[in-house]
């Protein structure tokens, strides 16, 4: 199949999509920020045809007879994508899996529902690390209580949207040490990576979530926001990018 005709496929799929969905589409900036890498985070790495995703991308379809959701529209999209892709170009990397995952509604939907066991656990680990250095704190729910001013710990609070940002920044990150040193990760190192990213991404959340409480910054403030997307390039980006890089290092002593 010609690439004109290929890509008209891939179109026609996505207008379909949009069609069913538009509105449940995911309009944020992690998905424009995706869609933005796309071209460099999907790469061939082998000119050999796939059919990997065909019965997948059927299961879906099928399952869509019975039940209509957005999630399984979405699944059944991407599958169908990756197929004609991998059918008539070659065969991908691991990436693109991942990349069409994180900025996915689903992703946005979990993000959000386990964000109140993780407020509430930040919330309490910030008050106690504030009551450590010596400071009037405590925690009631996700309600910090310092000096005499409140601090309600809202999803935003601890930075979702920053979250699915850092997830994508990091198969980016991943790309681009597939490219500069010519190897494809594996389906486990890729899952591996974006766990290590969610692990900063924590971290990152206690340090910010206790900068904006030491400093009362609201969310009004533009601080706020500024906070959250230093603490996602100190704390998440440059550390993954140093660990990774090392791991190369130890494991190709060429790199």
């Amino acid at each position: 199949m010609p690439k004109t005709a290929t890509i008209l496929l891939i179109s026609l799929c996505t207008i379909i999509f949009a069609y069913f969905n538009y509105e449940n589409l995911p309009l944020n900036f992690s998905l424009a920020l995706g869609a933005l890498f796309t071209p460099y985070i999907f790469r061939k790495i082998s000119d050999k045809n796939s059919h990997r995703y065909l019965i997948v991308a059927l299961l879906f379809g099928g399952l869509l007879f019975f039940r209509r959701s957005a999630s399984l529209y979405y699944a059944f999209w991407c599958f169908c994508v990756l197929y004609i892709l991998e059918s008539q170009w070659g065969r991908l990397n691991q990436l693109p899996l991942f990349l069409l995952a994180v900025v996915s509604a689903f992703m946005n939907h979990i993000a959000y529902v386990w964000s109140f066991p993780i407020r509430l656990w930040l919330s309490s680990i910030v008050a106690k690390s504030l009551t450590f250095i010596g400071m009037n704190a405590q925690a009631d729910g996700n309600i910090i209580l310092l000096n005499g001013n409140d601090f309600n710990v809202e999803p935003g609070c601890v930075g979702l949207n920053m979250l699915v940002t850092g997830l994508v920044m990091g198969l980016f990150i991943l790309a681009h040490f597939e490219r500069q040193y010519q190897r494809t990760f594996n389906f486990m190192q890729v899952s591996a990576a974006m766990f290590f990213v969610l692990f900063l991404s924590v971290f990152s959340n206690y340090i910010r979530l206790l900068t904006l409480v030491v400093f009362y910054i609201l969310p009004e403030n533009p601080l706020h926001e500024l906070v959250g997307i230093l603490c996602l390039l100190v704390y998440v980006l440059l550390p993954f990018y140093g660990v990774l890089r090392w791991g190369l290092k130890k494991s190709l002593p060429s790199v």
